[in-house]
């Protein structure tokens, strides 16, 4: 185990480490319609939930509706912070089981978007 070994020229056991190990973007997708017609367009959503949102100065002057799977998600808890500390105006829907159900969610205008990370959105 590095952290025993004693010939590394500083005690490893003695650090402390403050942040995380891996950096991992964070994002807020909203979805903004069909290209193909297999969903809803953006006509369809526009007309359901307002202008779209394209900037967090978007997402402070009109409620926009977010799934997430639950409370402990950080689907949950990011929009929560943005709402609290930049006035945003995230309503955030509970109970989706998946990331999956998620997508199916917006393709069908139940809700307008959801957060990930970046590699969730890429499948890495």
């Amino acid at each position: 185990m590095p952290g025993l070994r004693r010939d590394m020229g500083f005690e490893t056991l003695k650090m402390d480490w403050l942040g995380s190990m891996s950096g991992r973007a964070y994002g807020v997708g909203v979805y903004t319609g069909s290209l193909d017609g297999s969903g809803a367009t953006a006509k369809s959503l526009a007309a359901k939930f307002g202008a779209s949102m394209k900037t967090v100065a978007d997402a402070k002057k009109r409620t926009v509706i977010m799934g997430t799977s639950g409370k402990a998600s950080t689907s949950y808890l990011i929009p929560t912070f943005m709402n609290k500390t930049l006035g945003t105006k995230f309503r955030i829907v509970l109970g989706y089981k998946s990331g999956r159900t998620m997508n199916l969610a917006m393709q069908k205008g139940e809700v307008e978007g959801r957060g990930n990370y970046y590699t969730g959105y890429l499948g890495v």
